[in-house]
């Protein structure tokens, strides 16, 4: 019985020798500091979408508020990303490939997912472009300038697609070495505004009168065109039945229009200079809607608080 305990043990401890020797050769977790490095393209903004399926990941780049003619810049980075520097200087060809738009919108279908190729004349830049990623260091940079087209749509989902084509040293990533960048342009007149002025419903006194002290975000609908996310009536309440409350500016007179994507009933307030004050960023609306200017009507001056 002694001998056969001896046997047992001397077992075990053999076991847990070849067992530990094996967990050192393979660990269970991912080890980065223990992986090879890999060349690949690093954060620029906000990551939007990671790699999914075969589809690259996308970056959401906002280019600010633009009109036509004026210019901005965005910024690509790359890395070579693991455990060690660079062993020598490492040249990295970065390239548009259009296949890659069709990709991503086949994979994210069900999201909605149509980015298109941004016009030809909204990048300046030159490609293929290359970066070099100095000896001792893991990082690169390169600016992309923009500049905004008379054909830019402010309607589409524009997205330049970016891939590594090459790398002088190791290998480039499955996963991040491709990467769409999605391009957001907001108009002039984009932004919050602090609203006041006095809205009309008929026959109803707690949500007819004056109002002030409330915000609304106006949103980008086309090149001289902004939304309301909303309007308050004069309890703050939102008002229903003007989704898509849309204020179209004349950039030659200023003078604006009126009207509503879900409601056409919506129009211009007759004997009102409906406008939009460039130097103090203030429009001066009203209009009405329903069975005419008794019925639903407001009157708003919109100042410019800031960027959404």
């Amino acid at each position: 019985m002694e001998k056969s305990l001896k046997i047992t043990g001397f077992l075990l401890l053999a076991s847990c020798v070849i067992l530990s020797s094996c967990l050192k050769d393979s660990p269970l977790t991912l080890d980065t500091a223990q992986t090879n490095n890999v060349t690949e393209f690093a954060n620029t903004g906000s990551i939007a979408t990671l790699p999914s399926g075969s589809a690259a990941s996308r970056f959401s780049i906002d280019l600010g508020s633009l009109k036509v003619g004026d210019t901005a810049s965005f910024k690509v980075n790359v890395d070579y990303a693991g455990a060690d520097m660079a062993p020598q200087d490492i040249s990295v060809v970065i390239d548009v490939d259009h296949s890659l738009l069709e990709t991503y919108n086949e994979e994210h279908s069900v999201d909605g997912a149509n980015y298109l190729a941004p016009p030809d004349d909204l990048i300046t830049a030159n490609f293929p472009i290359t970066l070099v990623i100095p000896k001792g260091q893991q990082f690169a940079q390169t600016v992309i300038p923009v500049k905004l087209p008379a054909d830019f749509d402010f309607n589409a989902t524009y997205a330049l697609p970016l891939k590594i084509t090459s790398t002088s040293t190791g290998i480039i990533s499955g996963n991040f070495g491709a990467a769409l960048y999605a391009l957001n342009v907001r108009n002039i007149y984009d932004g919050v505004y602090d609203i006041n002025g006095y809205i009309l419903r008929e026959g109803d006194p707690v949500l007819s009168g004056n109002y002030s002290g409330y915000q609304v975000s106006m949103t980008t609908s086309g090149p001289f065109s902004i939304q309301y996310d909303h309007h308050p009536w004069a309890d703050g309440s939102s008002v229903g039945g003007i989704d898509g409350l849309t204020l179209t500016i004349n950039p030659t007179t200023n003078k604006v229009t009126v009207s509503c994507v879900t409601n056409p009933a919506v129009v211009n307030a007759p004997n009102y200079d409906s406008r939009y004050d460039p130097a103090s960023k203030t429009f001066f609306v009203s209009y009405y809607w329903g069975a005419g200017p008794t019925n639903r009507a407001a009157t708003d001056t919109l100042v410019y608080n800031g960027p959404r």
